[in-house]
């Protein structure tokens, strides 16, 4: 695999964090159809695959570690405790549906629920 020079991974980082090809552009002093350019090229989309990959299973490992604190909030809530405020156990609830969503993996090709919604961003950045 070719190495990418470091304006293309800054692109494919940038990318992956959410920045338009616009706004890469200018970040980099670039016409914006080079962005789009690069991320057309094999290289550039097997950085940026490799980026995400990290990116949901950082985020995954972040969500997981959150579980058993967001628990023990729920308990503390349904046990009646008036000091917890409804909307940190709605937080804490939605903790633990997404790890499980994540867990059960629910997309067609195997992919989990985060994993098709880190495309779906990609996908609307690629525009």
């Amino acid at each position: 695999m070719a190495v990418l020079n470091e304006q293309k991974r800054q692109a494919a980082e940038a990318i992956v964090n959410g920045a338009s090809q616009a706004a890469i552009a200018r970040e980099l002093g670039i016409d914006r159809a080079t962005v789009g350019r690069w991320s057309k090229e094999p290289e550039f989309q097997t950085y940026k695959a490799s980026l995400l990959e990290e990116t949901a299973e950082e985020a995954q490992e972040g969500l997981r570690a959150r579980v058993p604190a967001a628990l023990k909030l729920i308990d503390k809530f349904l046990a009646g405790n008036s000091d917890i405020p409804a909307n940190r156990a709605t937080a804490a609830l939605n903790i633990v549906k997404a790890a499980a969503a994540i867990d059960r993996g629910t997309g067609d090709n195997g992919e989990t629920a985060f994993e098709e919604r880190l495309k779906q961003l990609d996908a609307r950045n690629s525009r």
